[in-house]
């Protein structure tokens, strides 16, 4: 009997306001200091506040997610700022009601529910092949978008192959 264990990390893309919001924090941040070094030192306190709120900022802004799937169960962890770990969801492919491209007429029935609670682990890239995975957990429908690879698409297929669709 052989196991499958697959390990996948995914980087995010950062939105434009994100980017607007790191400009203006470390704009904010050199100005403040050159001000509190060339004038006022109580206004040095405030840019090196401001400093550090940009760092914290920064640290949240970059976000990964790496997915863990062994013999069935996905689990997907977020990582910030390429230091802090939390694990975020995990999913057993015995929930799983459906499976497929985004753009597959499969998840037609699933796509128009209303009361569908949607999760996105993805890169968030335009480009980007994202896979749906909708589960029944605890009562509730969950539409979970990932970005896995080959291997995890196929062994998911061979666990639970009258529920996964690769047209």
């Amino acid at each position: 009997m052989s196991d499958l264990y697959r390990e996948q990390l995914i980087k995010t893309k950062s939105s434009a306001g994100q980017k607007i919001l790191c400009v203006f924090l470390t704009l904010g941040t050199i100005l403040l200091l050159a001000l509190g070094i060339f004038f006022m030192p109580v206004i040095l306190v405030a840019g090196l506040a401001l400093g550090w709120a940009a760092w914290m900022a920064f640290q949240r802004l970059r976000v990964e997610y790496e997915y863990l799937y062994v013999n069935g169960e996905l689990d997907i962890d977020t990582i910030y700022g390429r230091v802090k770990r939390k694990k975020t969801a995990s999913f057993d492919l015995n929930d799983l009601q459906a499976a497929a491209w985004e753009k597959s007429h499969s998840l037609d029935s699933y796509r128009s529910n209303p009361g569908i609670q949607k999760m996105d682990f993805t890169s968030k890239r335009q480009d980007s092949a994202r896979f749906i995975l909708v589960f029944q957990k605890e009562g509730k429908n969950l539409w979970v978008a990932i970005e896995p690879d080959e291997v995890m698409i196929n062994d998911m297929k061979f666990k639970a192959p009258r529920k996964v669709f690769l047209d």
